[in-house]
């Protein structure tokens, strides 16, 4: 089982032939995951809607900007406990240390943008962690590319 990032288009499920895509609705979004996970409401601040469920160790988020279509998609892990790998170019973003994800990511070409506690990747996928080192990536965030998605 993993959750796949789609950068610019939203997630791949870890259930057969099930996704997240931007710009979907809310009832959508429930066909998606409701038949496999309990989808409950949660706040995002500005969001139209949000709703998480668990996924084995993972805590994931969905919501919508002003137009009420998915535009996020996010995942936190719980620490010290085994977790869904969430993937994007076959890197595990929260299987490995903050630097070791980093450098994987800019070997495939991403753009990332760090600071001691916070990346940007490709100006769309927000990763955020704790210190001290070895830190792990405790939380990420994707988010619709500007323009799409019916917001922006």
């Amino acid at each position: 089982m993993v959750l796949t990032l789609v950068p610019g288009r939203g997630a791949g499920l870890p259930w057969a032939g099930r996704s997240l895509r931007f710009g979907m609705t809310l009832d959508e979004v429930r066909g998606s995951v409701e038949p496999f996970a309990d989808l409950r409401d949660t706040f995002v601040c500005g969001a139209a809607w949000a709703r998480a469920f668990a996924l084995d160790g993972l805590r994931v988020c969905l919501f919508a900007g002003e137009s009420g279509v998915l535009t996020g998609v996010s995942a936190s892990r719980t620490p010290d406990r085994p977790h869904v790998p969430v993937g994007l170019d076959d890197i595990d973003l929260f299987g490995w240390p903050v630097d070791e994800v980093l450098d994987a990511l800019r070997d495939t070409g991403r753009d990332v943008r760090a600071t001691r506690t916070t990346a940007w990747v490709d100006g769309d996928l927000h990763l955020d962690w704790a210190l001290p080192q070895p830190a792990f990536v405790g939380h990420l965030c994707l988010y619709a590319r500007h323009g799409r998605a019916g917001d922006g």
